[in-house]
């Protein structure tokens, strides 16, 4: 179990490893596609895994590099794909720009953000995910994100400014 809970561990700061250089490559190139950059960098840090093993810096993570870069890919990719092309994260950070002052109800986002009525259905529907999640908090004057949320959504600024991730930029 200790070697399990390592590799986790392990795993974790790989993923800052893994960001790094993700930062440092869409730096210079935000044209190739997000998730085509995650493989080829885990790939990358997988293949110098084994030709300069870890075990020279992580003694204790021989035999588990594989297990390490692809915890480190689940990490990175479920968070970077999420910021950058999940309208759930796009509907908290909405909710957070414009209830800064007052609540917003649905019907005002829906037409502050110019959505289709598909569109507004499907937000709708996120609205409780969200809740669920502790990102929004509904009332009867309208919706407001969390203290969580308001966390939430400072990690994505971060990760957007860092990562240039235009979706969540532009959203």
């Amino acid at each position: 179990m200790r070697e399990d809970f390592r590799s986790v561990l392990y795993g974790f700061g790989m993923s800052l490893v893994l960001l790094a250089i993700l930062a440092i490559w869409r730096t210079l190139d935000t044209e190739t596609f997000l998730f085509i950059q995650i493989v080829i960098a885990t790939t990358f840090l997988y293949l110098i895994s084994i030709f300069i093993p870890f075990s020279t810096v992580l003694p204790k993570s021989v035999g588990r590099e594989l297990l390490i870069v692809l915890i480190a890919f689940t990490v990175v990719s479920t968070l970077l794909l999420n910021v950058d092309r999940s309208r759930s994260v796009f509907l908290v950070k909405w909710v957070y720009e414009s209830s800064k002052e007052n609540p917003i109800t649905v019907d005002e986002l829906i037409l502050k953000k110019q959505l289709s009525v598909s569109e507004g259905l499907s937000i709708k529907q996120r609205i409780g995910e969200q809740g669920q999640m502790s990102f929004i908090r509904k009332q009867d004057s309208g919706l407001e994100v969390t203290f969580i949320g308001r966390l939430f959504i400072k990690v994505a600024e971060l990760s957007a400014k860092v990562l240039n991730l235009k979706g969540y930029q532009s959203a």
